[in-house]
């Protein structure tokens, strides 16, 4: 039995500034678009996919129900920045997707 995310989705984008370090979340949105209710930047300057800017709790309010990294940076690694976003998602009810190399679960937060 294969496990599916939960939609509708919030694709985190963090601070990525280069559309292909983003190419997880612009796929999701390429052939998603129904199903994504917005994005979660932690700058400005950040890719903007033109999905609206939202947090966590805003995006459950709106229908989310997973947080998606969408993000897939050299070397894959959670980066410490993204954690306090990824634990905020946790306590506003949702669940998280990642495929990164490192596991979220390897994190002790």
């Amino acid at each position: 039995m294969s496990e599916q995310i939960s939609g509708g989705y919030l694709l985190f984008l963090g601070h990525c500034r280069s559309k292909l370090d983003t190419k997880t979340a612009s796929g999701i949105l390429q052939w998603r678009p129904d199903r994504c209710i917005g994005q979660f930047r932690l700058s400005e300057d950040a890719v903007d996919l033109g999905l609206p800017d939202i947090d966590p709790v805003e995006a459950v309010t709106s229908g989310a129900r997973t947080m998606v990294v969408g993000v897939a940076p050299v070397g894959g690694a959670i980066q410490p920045e993204w954690v306090q976003p990824i634990i905020a998602a946790l306590d506003a009810g949702m669940d998280v997707a990642a495929g990164m190399h490192s596991k979220l679960s390897d994190n002790p937060d």
